[in-house]
């Protein structure tokens, strides 16, 4: 997968990325005020390598003189550029051919590149230390050279310098001998609109200019996101006199059809001086609202930036054409626990551990504890004068009235029809200040979606600025013996201050990252405690700093010991959940489907139903009426117990007199009860527990009883007045 820009724009940011983990940054202009100076050029980046011994030296010369060098360097029409050079030191160590792949017996020198609007050809030497097979190169790395080629090539042809593979096909024709000097050829074949196709090849460099042994082909189609082209308004000087100056680097995703997006973190600007001095003020510092650090210098009266300025970009892989799945921050550790992987939702997730089946797991953590990764789960922070009604505008919780440090269950509407974009936890962590979790499956759909409901709404409420924390961890430690655990590990970090019994579901704390010897510059980086959960026991979900993931994670199950506490995956955790009566997004809930029909009324707060203001508010707020005045539903989610085979997602269900009244859309064997349960969807009336239906399970009828959800108890740690729903 590749991301690239050519040339520093006067109006749209630039990216250049390939699937290697290739990354660097040419930042916009913004307005005639700011310039922004973040890598050197291409015509600088030709005479910044510096060999570091004779045969460096003699291999830079080779292909700095051959003869198709010196023919493409005399022709007016095209450019020389060595864009690995063009890397900040702190991105190299995150690439292979400009940083991990470098030195002896690898990418010993940087390649030579010349491009024209529609041409690319790349001179490199591969050394011997980059075989597959003895003496020949390895194949992968082959495929990601010409990903990266021919996507340097397409990327003069897309409107705003910026796309994605959304294919690319390799043929590969001959063996490559390691140790050789290599022309990769790209030719753009066609561009429409947001969309260029490319050809190419990687051939024996031989003596002369002409065209080579051809050893590998290629074809790739690079599509440009929708978002791609991103405008930044000016930082003006008058803005000095507001103490809270904020110069707004709108967040710029890059959604597309392979999954892969770029988000670039909001920065806030301070002045370097009080207001009391701020007629002398001379320069604006930003700062990574992400990290804490510093980020670079704008000098007043030279409207210049300080050229050490490079902006932080995050970069996730979801499924797409190429990708094989993002791995969260804990799995090299978990995975080497005996973690059997599926991909799910885009990403490599542990479905079971080796030590326990996924019955046993499920039992485990119904009688002592266990941790989950949930690492995949999208996490948001949504801050300012108006987060508070912007999130009142998108789901029908009190959030005004959330108190700071409770959270409540919610869900994200659709304008008009209120049907559900994605169910998601609110946490109130300050006055202006947000906290939310939504599913990783719906994590496109659902950028997309606070994307044009940010915009729609303007600032009409107030300024609201929304970060997602990418790279965060997510863990969930859940269980009877959870809290045990958590008491153990607070203890182990000498943090004496938190009463855990006092923590009731709904309720959430911050941990002292400075006790927990963190890196400065993550101080705004508090790791947050919540109780709750996704399985009806009691338990806790940990939000994680990057620096904190593992290091956390390890800590718990050494404080649980393997008597008390082990590792459990997506298969108990979804058998855990059926049992608590919780839905899962894309099968009990979607687009289509209204709290009301959910049986989530009790999301809806009394005062929302008063005054509405929600999205959907008309359509939920007459669903929620008694069916003589007009209200009620069609259709109402249910719990089935069922007799025989278990009933899975999509079986008809079926009323006295073989009427399809409906479907399953989750089920499987509770290994609590010993029973076959599910859930579905069914016409209204039908839904009273003790009701009795069918279901058509491969082919057989099978008879089912509708009952009341949770189908197992569940056990939250309730505050005395009760705040947990039943």
């Amino acid at each position: 997968m590749s991301v690239s820009a050519t040339e520093l724009q006067s109006s749209a940011f630039s990216i250049l990325f390939t699937s290697a983990g290739f990354l660097i940054a040419t930042l916009p202009a913004i307005g005639s005020v700011i310039a922004l100076v973040s890598a050197p050029s291409d015509a600088e980046s030709v005479s910044l390598f510096t060999a570091k011994d004779d045969r460096e030296a003699a291999i830079n010369a080779h292909l700095n003189n051959h003869p198709l060098s010196v023919t493409l360097r005399a022709h007016p029409a095209w450019r020389e550029s060595r864009p690995h050079l063009r890397f900040a030191e702190s991105h190299k160590k995150r690439s292979l051919t400009a940083g991990i792949l470098l030195g002896p017996g690898r990418f010993e020198v940087p390649p030579i590149v010349f491009y024209d609007d529609k041409h690319l050809v790349s001179l490199s030497y591969v050394g011997t230390d980059m075989c597959g097979h003895i003496g020949m190169v390895h194949g992968g790395l082959l495929a990601t050279m010409l990903d990266e080629g021919l996507g340097r090539c397409a990327f003069n042809s897309l409107p705003n310098k910026i796309g994605v593979t959304a294919r690319l096909t390799v043929n590969y024709r001959k063996p490559v001998p390691a140790g050789s000097y290599l022309a990769l050829r790209a030719e753009t074949t066609k561009a429409e609109g947001r969309k260029v196709w490319v050809k190419g090849s990687i051939e024996l460099l031989g003596e002369t200019e002409e065209p080579g042994q051809v050893l590998v082909e290629a074809e790739s189609l690079f599509i440009e996101p929708k978002y791609a082209k991103v405008r930044l308004p000016p930082v003006l000087k008058e803005d000095i006199v507001n103490d809270n100056v904020t110069m707004k680097l709108k967040c710029a995703r890059l959604a597309s059809s392979t999954g892969f997006w770029v988000q670039l973190h909001q920065f806030r600007v301070g002045p370097c001086a009080t207001l009391a001095q701020c007629a002398t003020v001379r320069c604006y510092h930003l700062w990574d609202t992400h990290c804490g650090r510093r980020r670079a210098k704008y000098d007043l009266r030279t409207g210049k930036m300080s050229p050490r300025f490079l902006a932080l970009y995050t970069v996730r892989h979801q499924k797409g054409a190429l990708s094989t799945g993002a791995v969260d921050p804990i799995q090299p550790s978990t995975g080497q626990k005996g973690g059997k992987m599926v991909p799910f939702a885009g990403y490599s997730m542990p479905v079971q551990y080796s030590d326990l089946s996924v019955g046993e797991s499920h039992k485990w953590t119904r009688e002592k504890a266990s941790l989950f990764d949930v690492g995949h789960m999208v996490q948001h922070r949504i801050s300012g004068p108006g987060a508070a009604a912007f999130l009142e505008m998108v789901t029908p919780s009190s959030t005004a009235s959330l108190q700071q440090n409770h959270s409540t269950l919610s869900a994200l509407l659709h304008p008009t029809t209120g049907g559900i974009v994605d169910d998601t936890i609110i946490t109130r962590l300050g006055p202006e200040l947000f906290y939310l979790v939504t599913n990783a499956a719906c994590k496109r759909k659902d950028l997309v979606y606070f994307e044009e409901q940010l915009q729609n709404q303007g600032s009409r409420h107030g300024h609201v600025d929304w970060v997602v924390q990418d790279g965060w961890g997510l863990v969930a430690l859940q269980g009877p013996m959870s809290a045990g655990v958590m008491e153990t590990a607070l203890e182990r970090l000498g943090i004496k201050n938190v009463d855990i019994k006092s923590l009731y579901f709904g309720n959430s704390l911050s941990l002292d990252t400075e006790s927990l010897r963190i890196a400065p510059e993550f101080a705004e980086g508090m790791i947050l405690v919540s109780r709750g959960g996704y399985t009806g026991e009691d338990g806790f979900e940990i939000s994680l700093p990057p620096p904190l993931t593992v290091q956390f994670t390890k800590l718990l199950l050494e404080a649980g010991g393997k008597e008390r506490l082990r590792l459990a995956g997506l298969g108990a955790r979804d058998s855990l959940r059926m049992e608590a009566g919780m839905c899962l997004y894309g099968h009990d809930l979607d687009d289509s489907t209204t709290p009301v029909e959910a049986g989530l009324s009790w999301i809806i707060h009394k005062d929302r139903r008063a005054a509405g203001g929600f999205h959907g508010h008309e359509r939920i707020l007459r669903q929620l009426q008694p069916a003589k005045k007009g209200g009620g539903v069609e259709r109402r989610r249910i719990g089935l117990i069922v007799e025989g085979a278990p009933a899975r997602e999509g079986a008809e269900i079926i009323a006295p007199g073989e009427t399809i009244v409906g479907k399953v859309t989750s089920g499987c064997p509770s290994p609590t009860l010993g029973q076959n349960i599910a859930m579905g969807y069914v016409k209204s009336g039908l839904h009273k527990p003790g009701t009795a239906l069918s279901v058509l399970v491969r082919g057989k009828t099978r008879k089912a009883e509708v009952v009341k959800m949770p189908f197992v108890a569940s056990k939250y740690s309730k505050a005395p007045a009760g705040t947990a729903p039943t």
